[in-house]
């Protein structure tokens, strides 16, 4: 795992399922990131994603890092 410094801060990228793997989260927690990506397959029954699902899993990543992130979908 790679932190990247760029001139905009630190950046880090995980995907989706790394939210469920602790040691990674622990080590994003350490790196402590200006930026985190995360992204997520998404297949919503109901056709496009909207703001409330993607704001659903912001929170996720932001209780469970405590980082501003943008999710990224396919």
């Amino acid at each position: 795992m790679r932190t990247a410094k760029t001139e905009f801060g630190k950046v880090v990228i995980i995907i989706c399922g790394d939210l469920y793997n602790k040691r990674i989260l622990k080590w994003v927690r350490w790196e402590r990131p200006d930026y985190l990506f995360v992204p997520m397959e998404y297949s919503p029954d109901y056709g496009q994603p909207n703001e409330e699902d993607v704001g659903i899993m912001a929170e996720r990543v932001r209780l469970r890092l405590g980082s501003l992130a943008l999710g990224l979908s396919s």
